[in-house]
């Protein structure tokens, strides 16, 4: 796994609280495939907030060239991303949520 992908996720779950740090992507990918609109919604914030994370840690030197979200990209957008990569690897879906958006968003949008 990608030292910045291990650094990521330890800042992620150090701001949130326990509940949070425990998101799996299954329970991530069931919220994002959902009905509910609660749930769906559940899934949308916690993508946006992984990407802002991103969008701000993109300060950092070390992160500078690691995701490079192109301008105008919407949140379903990223949802329906993040979305396709989890069902596309079921094998990793029992790891934490926030390391499996930030490796489905650093494959989607890679900087050049």
């Amino acid at each position: 796994m990608n030292i910045k992908v291990v650094v990521f996720a330890l800042v992620m779950t150090a701001s949130m609280g326990v509940q949070g740090a425990w998101l799996t992507g299954g329970q991530l990918l069931e919220d994002c495939e959902s009905e509910n609109y609660f749930e769906k919604g559940s899934c949308m914030g916690y993508i946006e907030g992984v990407g802002d994370s991103v969008a701000t840690l993109a300060n950092w030197e070390d992160f500078a060239e690691y995701i490079c979200t192109p301008q105008g990209v919407t949140s379903g957008q990223l949802m329906l991303v993040v979305v396709k990569n989890l069902n596309e690897n079921p094998e990793e879906l029992h790891m934490t949520a926030s390391s499996l958006v930030l490796n489905a968003l650093s494959e989607a949008f890679p900087c050049e």
